[in-house]
C-alpha cells in the first residue's frame, strides 16, 4: 500500500524545491531584463549593415540588450503594409502556447506596427541564432516614421493556426510597443489579446526561456545573407 504520509511529504518537498528554483530564476531574469542601459536615440538607418524589422518581443530594446546581448546602432518605429499580426506560431506547451507571427493579407490598408533596427552582422547573428528554427528570414518593405520606405529583414513562419500567447510574452510585446511609441490603437489591440497564465509554472517556464535565449544568442552560425548595400 502507498504510504499517504510519505507521499504528501514527497510532494511537499518537490513543490518547495520547484518554488525555490522558480524564485531564483525569477530574480535572475529580473536583474537581467532590468539592467540599466543607454537607449538608442539615433534614427539614422542609412548606414546600416543589416536592417531588421521586429514586431514581437524584440521590439523592446531593453530585451534585446539585456537578454539577447544585442546593441542596436539606430532604430525607428515603422509600419509594414499588407501584413497582419497574429499569434500563429505554435509555442512550446500550455505554458507558452503561441508566439507572434505576421502574414500577408490582400488589404494593403492593414498593417503591422513595429521597430526597424540597424544592426551589425554579429548582432543579427545573435537574433537569428536565438529564435525558433520555425521562423524563416524574409525581406519586406517597411516605412519608418522618419523617412521613406526601405527593405529590411524580418522573421515569418507558415501560419500554424491560432494560439494564445502567455501573459509573460504578451507583456514583453507590450513593453516594446510602449517603449517605441506605437499608436495607441495598436497598443489597445494588443492589450485586448487573451493570454495564458498558470501560477508558479508560468514563471518557471518564462525564466527557463529567458536563460535559453540568452545562451543561444552567444552561439555562432553562418548567416548566408547579403548585407545591406549602401
Amino acid at each position: 500500500m502507498v504510504n499517504v504520509t510519505l507521499l504528501k511529504k514527497s510532494l511537499l518537498r518537490t513543490g518547495t524545491v520547484l518554488f525555490l528554483c522558480t524564485l531564483v530564476f525569477q530574480c535572475y531574469v529580473f536583474m537581467m531584463v532590468n539592467k540599466e542601459y543607454i537607449t538608442t536615440d539615433n534614427n539614422n538607418l542609412k548606414d546600416a549593415q543589416y536592417l531588421y524589422f521586429a514586431y514581437g518581443s524584440n521590439m523592446s530594446e531593453q530585451y534585446l540588450r539585456n537578454i539577447r546581448s544585442v546593441t542596436p546602432k539606430a532604430k525607428d518605429s515603422a509600419k509594414l503594409l499588407g501584413y497582419q499580426l497574429g499569434f500563429s506560431m505554435k509555442g512550446i506547451n500550455f505554458l507558452e502556447p503561441g508566439f507572434a507571427n505576421i502574414s500577408k493579407v490582400a488589404d494593403k490598408k492593414v498593417s503591422v506596427e513595429g521597430v526597424v533596427y540597424s544592426l551589425d552582422e554579429s548582432d543579427f547573428h545573435k537574433i537569428l541564432n536565438s529564435e525558433s528554427s520555425l521562423y524563416r528570414v524574409e525581406q519586406v518593405l517597411v516605412t519608418p516614421a522618419s523617412g521613406k520606405s526601405i527593405l529590411a529583414y524580418t522573421l515569418t513562419s507558415p501560419n500554424q493556426g491560432k494560439y494564445t500567447p502567455s501573459r509573460r510574452y504578451l507583456n514583453r510585446v507590450l513593453v516594446g510597443a510602449k517603449e517605441n511609441g506605437l499608436s495607441p490603437q495598436y497598443i489597445a489591440t494588443l492589450k485586448d489579446t487573451q493570454s495564458a497564465y498558470t501560477p508558479l509554472l508560468s514563471e518557471f517556464m518564462g525564466a527557463i526561456i529567458h536563460a535559453v535565449v540568452h545562451y543561444k544568442s552567444g552561439q555562432t552560425q553562418s548567416l548566408n545573407l547579403k548585407p545591406r548595400s549602401s
